[in-house]
């Protein structure tokens, strides 16, 4: 289940559902829920991912990256989109 292609009304649904009694969620209803909820938080505010990760970047350390190193995190990047 892709949880992006979701409307938001669905994901609050989903999580209204599955957060109600935790305990008896399987795996997958746990994991769907978390997937939820940081969709719903990501549509909130879309740029608070982008500053937490230019925060948490250190410059130097991506300066003294080789190009293949470069290509890798690009590679990388390029999947979580």
């Amino acid at each position: 289940m892709n949880i992006k292609n979701k409307a938001t009304w669905e994901l609050k649904q989903i999580v209204k559902a599955l957060g109600t009694y935790e305990l008896l969620n399987t795996e997958e209803e746990n994991k769907r829920l978390d997937e939820a909820r940081k969709e719903l938080r990501f549509r909130k505010n879309p740029n608070s991912i982008n500053e937490m990760f230019s925060n948490a970047v250190d410059t130097n350390a991506i300066n003294n990256l080789s190009t293949e190193q470069l290509n890798q995190v690009a590679d990388i990047l390029a999947k979580v989109k």
